[in-house]
């Protein structure tokens, strides 16, 4: 689940579909964006004009317009077990991987051209460190 100022986003796995509310004193049912090229949805993020969904099983991350669509604005492939979601405020957008320590970079445009430049890990007094690979 997700939100911003307007919107609430819910992954519905089941019927393949995100579910979108407005968020208000009362949140009602807005629309539903079909989701059916995602095998398995994992995380999902609201910016102020566009859904961003993960398929773990896919390895891929999808933008979608926050409108009633069925097909995604752009998709950016060959991501390692994508999870986690954020963006900063230039647009770029931060995905974490399930199966790697790597973040990947992702510009606003969708492109893949910074993917894995982050690095943590955790040492064993739990200490978490960030590396950039150069």
């Amino acid at each position: 689940m997700s939100a911003n100022r307007q919107y609430l986003a819910s992954i519905d796995s089941a019927h393949k579909t995100l579910k979108i509310y407005k968020v208000n004193n009362n949140p009602e049912h807005a629309f539903d964006i079909d989701i059916t090229d995602m095998t398995q949805t994992f995380g999902v993020y609201l910016t102020a004009d566009a859904v961003l969904v993960t398929d773990f099983a896919e390895g891929k991350l999808c933008k979608y317009a926050l409108s009633v669509s069925s097909q995604p604005i752009w998709t950016c492939a060959s991501l390692n077990a994508p999870a986690g979601i954020a963006t900063d405020e230039s647009g770029y957008i931060y995905v974490t991987s399930n199966e790697s320590p790597k973040i990947n970079i992702i510009p606003p445009e969708g492109n893949k051209t910074k993917q894995d430049l982050l690095y943590f890990g955790v040492n064993e007094a739990g200490t978490c460190s960030f590396y950039i690979l150069l």
